[in-house]
């Protein structure tokens, strides 16, 4: 218990001078870099893909495709994979560049045909007047 106590008000000091020094904007931003350069198994992808959607959830896609695209890259094959993909795709659709968008979504549909989200892939692909298989 006291070592749980020593944890928690450790990382209250912690966030506490983040918050003070630091904008989230900053926070994000370093903290990709930081897994960039030490990457660790478990935290990296999960980190990478939380400052995407960080990113994303402030309309800024150009930087969450940034934090996706690490995450595609450096974990291919991690927890995060299938939702970063999707993501990435969402962020280029609303950048408006459906050529990379498109090839994200059907990307998608290719390595996760099973995955919740394909309905809805597609049927944006279908929007976007693509055809895929039933």
């Amino acid at each position: 218990m006291k070592k749980y106590f020593i944890f928690v008000a450790s990382l209250a000091l912690v966030l506490y001078w983040v918050s003070n020094h630091l904008s989230l904007d900053q926070w994000t931003g370093r903290s990709l870099e930081y897994f960039q350069k030490h990457p660790h198994p478990k935290a990296s992808p999960a980190v990478a893909y939380y400052v995407g959607m960080y990113r994303f959830s402030r309309s800024r896609y150009p930087e969450a495709v940034e934090a996706f695209t690490q995450v595609l890259t450096q974990y291919p094959t991690g927890q995060y994979a299938s939702v970063a993909l999707f993501r990435l795709a969402q962020s280029y659709e609303e950048m408006r560049d459906f050529t990379h968008s498109t090839e994200a979504y059907k990307k998608f549909l290719e390595e996760y045909p099973d995955d919740s989200a394909s309905p809805l892939v597609k049927r944006k692909l279908g929007m976007m007047g693509i055809q895929t298989a039933k």
